[in-house]
Formats: C-alpha cells, structure tokens, sequence
C-alpha cells in the first residue's frame, strides 16, 4: 500500500496529551532481534540493550514525560507512558502531521533514536521497527493495573511462542 492510501489508525480530533497509554511497538517484521526469554526473563541482545536504553532516556529528552512500566521482548516493547497535555496548542493537525509533544512525536523520535544508535554502534542495516504501533488510552486505576499486570506477565506468557532464534546480525 502506498503512503497515498495508507489511512490513521489515530482518532481525529486528539491531540494524544494529557493522559497515560499503554503501547506496543513491534520490531520489523516481528523477527526476534531484542533478545530471547529464558525463564521467566528476557535477555536482551546488543540491540535489545538499546531498545532499553533509549525507552529509559525518554524522560530526559521529553520533559514532562512520565515513565511507568516497561518490558523489552524479542520482538516488541510494552510500555506505559504518560503525555502532559500542552497549554497554547489547541490545532489538531490533518493529514500525517504529528502533533507537537504528542504521543506520535514521542514513538517518533523513540524509533528514530533507536534506528540511530543501532546503525552507528551495530552497524546495523536492516530496519529496526515495524511501522506504526499499538496504543490504547489508560483510563482510570482498574485498567492501569491490568497493563501494568499484562507487562509483567509478558515473559511468563512467552513460552515457545517464538523459541530463541538466532539473533539477526547487522549483517543480515
């Protein structure tokens, strides 16, 4: 599908601030590159490390954002993040514009950092994310709880889902 005809799957309308999600990024192609379960924990590769890393600087970079919790798996990341709504902005773009300091923005630079680091300290060459990514908007205690449980039950659930594989190299 062409970028003409690829349609948002984000609500029209809002601006992605002033609440907490719970996401999931996918790696490309949903290949185990972020490391392999062992147990009950996930071990991560050099690039999982940075997949990690970079998660843990998002407040440093994003002032405002707050951290709740996270999991790198082998092919993905949960985590749980909150957007500060932001005063004098109140124009939702249109089309694929992404709000400032919103929740896209966010993912945006979180890939981007990631893909960054991977290629310059990995040589890596072969895309790091999948495009887009899953978010559902937290909406009171019950359900942070139920995200929070889900992340931490995340390596438990793994099982042979997707038995340790070799990790793809930068090389291929």
């Amino acid at each position: 599908m062409s970028d003409a005809n690829r349609k948002s799957v984000r609500l029209p309308q809002f601006l992605y601030r002033g609440a907490s999600y719970f996401v999931t990024i996918c790696a490309f192609q949903q290949r185990c590159t972020f490391g392999q379960v062992e147990g009950e924990a996930t071990i991560l590769s050099a690039l999982g490390r940075i997949v990690d890393e970079e998660w843990k600087r998002t407040p440093l970079v994003r002032p405002g954002v707050q951290l709740d919790e996270w999991i790198v798996m082998p092919n993905h990341v949960h985590g749980i993040v909150y957007i500060p709504d932001v005063k004098r902005d109140f124009v939702a773009p249109r089309g694929f514009v992404r709000p400032r300091k919103s929740l896209a923005s966010l993912i945006a630079g979180y890939k981007s950092g990631v893909t960054h680091r991977a290629k310059v300290e990995l040589s890596w060459t072969p895309p790091v994310w999948q495009r887009n990514y899953f978010e559902h908007i937290i909406r009171g205690e019950a359900d942070l709880e139920r995200a929070r449980r889900y992340i931490f039950e995340n390596p438990v659930k793994w099982g042979a889902r997707c038995a340790p594989l070799p990790i793809v190299s930068a090389g291929g």
